[in-house]
């Protein structure tokens, strides 16, 4: 499409061509009159007046396609600059919504799993973590337990460990303070050293906590729990959380052991 009003003002080229085409006019315009006393039959006036006109409307062609071009350029140019933006925020806002979408359904879980878990423990404690050092008592939702004594050694009874690592024997009371008998388990207690390292005490020794036993409604159990550490380690924790028969988790229980201080 051509823009007049940008022809002679905006156009780089626009003066050049304009005296070039006015040039033209004024030479042709001379040469018709001059000649047209002298040759006023029909036929040769009508000639020249086709070329005049022929010649003036090349110039004026040559003027306005010289100055009409530019501007639709800058113009599609800026429309599609315009609509590339219009797109690029669209998809920053598309992100942002979405982005909020997910905080809120991540939001929405996890109320939905604390309400869930609410309602599974039925006014039994959850959720804490205890940190705890030898000279406390654990006292769980099911038993209280006290450490009666730590000590470590390379031999117990028949067995010696191999390079690199030692017995530790633990001698344990533990209480049941719960409302019915509750049944105990080697794997009650876990020792832990690192961030995935730790093991189980082994049940095979005679002083031995047994694989499996019962403590009945306000009674007690004293033993030993076995484990076999590495001499390199020397912070451990003895781990437990309360379990339901309904394998609800409720509280953990971290006991702190430095080797170092026994």
């Amino acid at each position: 499409m051509f823009y007049p009003k940008y022809c002679l003002w905006n156009c780089a080229n626009g003066d050049f061509i304009l005296k070039i085409g006015l040039f033209f006019l004024k030479k042709y315009v001379i040469i018709f009159f001059g000649k047209f006393y002298r040759n006023y039959r029909g036929g040769f006036v009508k000639k020249k007046l086709s070329v005049l006109l022929m010649m003036s409307m090349l110039s004026c062609g040559l003027l306005f396609t010289g100055c009409g071009d530019k501007e639709p350029e800058e113009t599609t140019t800026t429309v599609e600059a315009d609509a590339d933006e219009d797109e690029d925020d669209a998809d920053a806002e598309d992100e942002d919504d979405a982005e909020e979408e997910t905080e809120e359904a991540s939001g929405a879980e996890e109320v939905i799993d604390d309400v869930a878990t609410a309602l599974q423990a039925d006014g039994r404690d959850y959720g804490q973590t205890f940190e705890l050092t030898t000279d406390d008592v654990m006292q769980s939702a099911f038993f209280d337990m006290n450490i009666n004594s730590i000590r470590l050694t390379k031999e117990l009874e028949d067995y010696v460990t191999e390079d690199g690592w030692t017995f530790m024997v633990v001698n344990v009371t533990i209480k049941n303070t719960f409302d019915m008998e509750i049944p105990m388990s080697d794997a009650d207690f876990a020792l832990l050293w690192g961030e995935d390292e730790g093991t189980y005490p082994d049940p095979d020794f005679v002083d031995s906590l047994p694989t499996e036993y019962y403590i009945g409604v306000g009674e007690s159990e004293t033993g030993n729990l076995i484990y076999i550490i590495p001499d390199e380690k020397n912070e451990f924790i003895l781990e437990y959380y309360d379990l339901w028969d309904d394998d609800f988790e409720g509280n953990t229980f971290n006991m702190h052991i430095n080797t170092d201080e026994l």
